[in-house]
């Protein structure tokens, strides 16, 4: 009941922010926002390396977020929810045609065969997100390279005809024929984006969500 009475009080205060932006100037908007986020998120900080900057932050390894992502994909297979992205179930699949297209385009190139090698995919998110576009394809194999403890909990209790999860790229290229290669806003947490902890990239490579 607590949970229920919280989800209403956040979508009328969404609704009520939602109607005021209608007459509040952007710059006053933007003022607000940078005052309401100010130190939650962004870049901060001026470190000299890499070993210090991790040593200063919390990131995706946390066991709680795997908790969070876990339970919230178990919802989603049952049909709780049609989406889920970070942890965070949604009522309606936020699709990325750019994304959808590249993938079909790839299969359509290869005799209706899609491989996808998943970097940094979760538990399987973008699968999930795109799946019911991809069901006439004649094959399909997700792979997703992740951190070690989403390959576990992958493999136990997400794994399917479909959807596997390996941990490193060259373990998948051993076992997977892969034509395309997902970097959905993960190169950014590469200490060497470029270099060997970078995926090898075959003929399509669709990269979403990095800043510039």
């Amino acid at each position: 009941m607590l949970t229920r009475n919280l989800c209403c009080e956040e979508k009328i205060v969404g609704s009520v922010e939602s109607y005021l932006k209608q007459f509040i100037p952007p710059v006053v908007i933007d003022a607000l926002n940078d005052f309401r986020y100010r130190g939650k998120y962004g870049f901060s900080g001026d470190y000299q390396n890499w070993k210090d900057a991790l040593n200063n932050s919390s990131g995706y390894g946390s066991p709680d977020i795997l908790a969070s992502v876990e339970e919230a994909t178990v919802k989603l297979r049952a049909g709780e929810a049609v989406y889920e992205r970070d942890s965070v179930l949604f009522e309606e699949v936020m699709y990325s045609w750019p994304l959808l297209a590249g993938l079909l385009r790839v299969a359509s190139h290869d005799d209706g065969y899609l491989g996808v090698l998943d970097f940094g995919g979760s538990l399987g998110t973008s699968y999930y997100q795109n799946k019911t576009f991809l069901s006439n394809l004649r094959k399909i194999r997700w792979c997703v390279v992740e951190q070690p403890s989403f390959v576990d909990v992958g493999l136990k209790s997400f794994q399917d005809d479909v959807l596997t999860f390996y941990h490193n790229i060259s373990e998948c290229n051993k076992n997977e024929k892969i034509n395309v290669v997902l970097l959905s806003g993960v190169l950014q947490y590469l200490e060497h984006p470029h270099g060997d902890s970078a995926p090898s990239r075959p003929p399509t490579t669709i990269e979403l969500g990095h800043p510039i």
